[in-house]
């Protein structure tokens, strides 16, 4: 099934430096502990990366590079 979803706050979507890829921006306040559900609930289900979430948790935040930041290729840098 494909996620067709109403939102009803702002949201930006622009494109990550990745093809393919997205940075989502939603523009709603929310608590950390509820904030740290969507992100467990996001990855649990695909639309992030577990790793993502896990990090995220742990820094106590999330982030994301600004547009006109690239991500820079490290030839020693392990994908998992």
């Amino acid at each position: 099934m494909i996620a067709v979803i109403d939102i009803d706050l702002p949201v930006q979507v622009t494109p990550s430096s990745t093809e393919g890829h997205f940075h989502l921006v939603i523009d709603k306040t929310m608590s950390w502990e509820d904030y740290k559900l969507l992100l467990y609930a996001l990855a649990r289900v695909g639309i992030i990366e577990k790793g993502y979430a896990e990090a995220s948790i742990a820094k106590g935040f999330s982030a994301i590079r600004l547009p006109w930041v690239k991500k820079e290729k490290n030839e020693d840098e392990v994908m998992f």
